[in-house]
C-alpha cells in the first residue's frame, strides 16, 4: 500500500547534514511551518525549497533522535490558540539559515483561532528518516504547558507530577525534598531540641564581664564559651552590644551581640573568635552547617573553618578547610556548609575538642559585630534555636563560674574554719580555682582546702580570741 502522508529531507538539507557528518557544526533548527498548499494536496519533493502556500510559522520546541530508532529524528512544535483559521495539508523545518530542510504532505486538518469562538492548540509532529544518525542540534522542552509530546507522553509527564494528596508521600526521598524545600514535620522540629552545638550563641551570659582589652597572643575568654586571641603586637577591645528593641536587622529579638574591635594592628597571624565543642567525636565524620548573622564598620572578609583537636595524648590536630564571606555595614545572614573528616583510627585523649573559629582580618584594624551562631548536623540551616537564658547558664556554669565566700567569728577559741560550696552544676573537670580575698578584719586566711567537679572546701585560718570576718570570691575554670 502506498503512504500517502509521508516527509522528506529536502535537498538542500540532505547537503547540510552531509557537512555536518564530515566535521561541520550541527545543523540547527529552528522554525516549523504549515501551509495549506493552495487549497488541494500535492506530492513534495526534495527539490523544494519552500511551502506552496504557507499560513503559519513557530519556533521548534522539540528535536530529539528517536530512541528507539538513532536513524530517525524527531521534529515537534506548538501552534497555540489563537493562531488561524485555515487548513493545513503541508508542513517544513527551516534551519537557522532560513533553508527548508525537510517538507511533508500532512492530513488536512482545520485550524480555528480563538477569536472567532473556537480555540485549538495544535501540536505538530515531523518523523524524519536518515540513513545514518542525524547531526543536528538536539531541542528538549520542559514546559508541560507547552510540551509538544502528546498522548503517552503527555500522560507520563503527568504522571512525574507530585499529586498533593500523598503529602510528599509519592516522592523517591522524601528527606532530600523537605531539606530542599525547607518544610519540615512537627516530629522532626521535635527531635531537633537541643541541635546547636555552640553554647551561648546568642551571646546572653557574660560572666566574666562585658568589656576585655586584650592584647598579644594570650587567649582570652570573654562571652562565656568563647575565647578571642588577637596579633604579635595586636590589641582588641571585645564587648558586649546591645540591640535596640524593635530592630527588624536580626530576627527573633536577640538582646545582645558581640563586636570585636581591633583597635592596633599586629602581625603572625590572624585575629580569632572561637568557640570549643567538647569532645572531638561531635560532628565527627558528619556534614555540618554553620549560620549566623554579622556585619563590619567597613567591608572585610572572614575566613570561617574547623579545627579536631584530640586532646593530651591524642592524634596530631586535623584542620578543615576554610571558607570565606564577605561582610557589608548591614547585618547578614551567613550559611556554610562543611564536612567535618571521620576519625576513624585517630586517638582521643583527654579534654579533646572540636574548634569553631571565626578568623578575622590579619594586619588591620577593623570592628565586626556578631550575633546568633548556630551550628547544626546536616546541610540545612534552620532558624535559631533560642533558649531560656537560666538553661544557657546552666551550661555554660559546667565550664565557667563565680562565687561569693564569706567568713565570720568572734571569740572563738577555734583556729580553723572549713566551708563547702557545692556548685551549681557538676563541671567538666575538677576546675582550677582562682580565689580572691576582697576584704579582711582580723586576718585570717582563707585558701582552697580541696575541690572536686561538684564542690569546693575553703578554709580559714581563724586568731584565737578575736573577732572578725572576711570575703571575697572564687572562680572555677574547666574551660577546654
Amino acid at each position: 500500500m502506498t503512504q500517502e502522508y509521508y516527509s522528506i529531507i529536502t535537498n538542500a538539507g540532505l547537503i547540510k547534514n552531509a557537512a555536518a557528518n564530515s566535521g561541520g557544526s550541527p545543523v540547527n533548527l529552528t522554525h516549523l511551518a504549515v501551509g495549506d498548499s493552495n487549497g488541494s494536496y500535492y506530492n513534495p519533493t526534495g527539490t523544494a525549497v519552500a511551502l506552496q502556500n504557507e499560513k503559519h510559522r513557530t519556533t521548534v520546541t522539540h528535536v530529539v533522535v528517536d530512541e528507539n530508532n538513532p536513524n530517525q529524528l524527531i521534529v515537534e512544535a506548538v501552534i497555540n490558540e489563537i493562531v488561524g483559521p485555515f487548513y493545513i495539508r503541508e508542513v517544513g523545518v527551516f534551519d537557522e539559515d532560513g533553508d527548508l530542510f525537510a517538507i511533508g504532505k500532512y492530513p488536512e486538518t482545520f485550524k480555528p483561532d480563538l477569536p472567532a469562538g473556537s480555540g485549538k492548540r495544535l501540536y505538530i509532529r515531523m518523523i524524519l528518516g536518515f540513513a545514518s544518525s542525524p547531526n543536528v542540534e538536539l531541542i528538549i522542552s520542559d514546559d508541560i504547558n507547552n510540551d509538544p509530546n502528546f498522548s503517552t507522553d503527555v500522560n507520563n509527564a503527568l504522571a512525574e507530577r507530585l499529586v498533593k494528596a500523598e503529602n510528599l508521600a509519592d516522592l523517591e526521598n522524601v528527606s532530600e525534598a523537605r531539606d530542599n524545600l525547607g518544610v519540615y514535620s512537627k516530629s522532626y522540629l521535635n527531635s531537633k531540641i537541643g541541635r546547636n552545638y555552640i553554647m551561648n550563641g546568642n551571646f546572653d551570659i557574660w560572666q566574666r564581664d562585658s568589656s576585655f582589652n586584650i592584647s598579644g597572643t594570650t587567649v582570652y575568654y570573654t562571652a562565656d564559651r568563647w575565647n578571642c586571641v588577637t596579633q604579635i603586637g595586636g590589641a582588641a577591645t571585645i564587648s558586649r552590644q546591645a540591640f535596640a528593641a524593635g530592630q527588624t536587622d536580626v530576627p527573633n529579638e536577640p538582646t545582645y551581640f558581640l563586636r570585636f574591635d581591633q583597635t592596633s594592628s599586629g602581625s603572625g597571624y590572624n585575629p580569632i573568635l572561637e568557640q570549643r565543642i567538647e569532645d572531638v567525636r561531635s560532628l565527627a565524620g558528619k556534614k555540618c552547617t554553620i549560620s549566623f548573622y554579622a556585619k563590619a564598620l567597613a567591608a572585610l572578609n572572614l575566613d570561617i573553618d574547623f579545627v579536631q583537636v584530640f586532646g593530651s595524648g591524642g592524634s596530631v590536630s586535623v584542620g578543615v578547610v576554610a571558607q570565606t564571606i564577605n561582610l557589608n555595614t548591614s547585618f547578614q545572614k551567613f550559611t556554610l556548609t562543611f564536612d567535618i573528616p571521620s576519625i576513624a583510627g585517630k586517638t582521643v585523649g583527654s579534654s579533646s575538642f572540636l574548634a569553631s573559629r571565626i578568623r578575622l582580618p590579619e594586619n588591620a584594624i577593623f570592628t565586626v559585630d556578631i550575633a546568633q551562631i548556630q551550628i547544626e548536623e546536616g546541610n540545612i540551616a534552620t532558624d535559631f534555636e533560642r533558649k531560656h537564658v537560666s538553661e544557657i547558664l546552666a551550661l555554660c556554669q559546667r565550664y565557667w563560674h563565680k562565687r561569693l565566700w564569706y567568713f565570720g567569728w568572734s571569740s572563738t577559741n577555734h583556729q580553723h574554719s572549713i566551708r563547702q560550696f557545692n556548685f551549681p552544676v557538676e563541671m567538666r573537670v575538677a576546675p582550677t580555682i582562682t580565689n580572691v580575698v576582697e576584704a579582711v578584719w582580723g586576718a585570717p586566711g582563707v585558701t582552697v582546702f580541696a575541690q572536686t567537679s561538684n564542690k569546693l572546701n575553703l578554709h580559714a585560718a581563724i586568731p584565737i580570741a578575736s573577732n572578725g570576718e572576711s570575703y571575697g570570691h572564687f572562680m572555677a575554670d574547666a574551660e577546654l
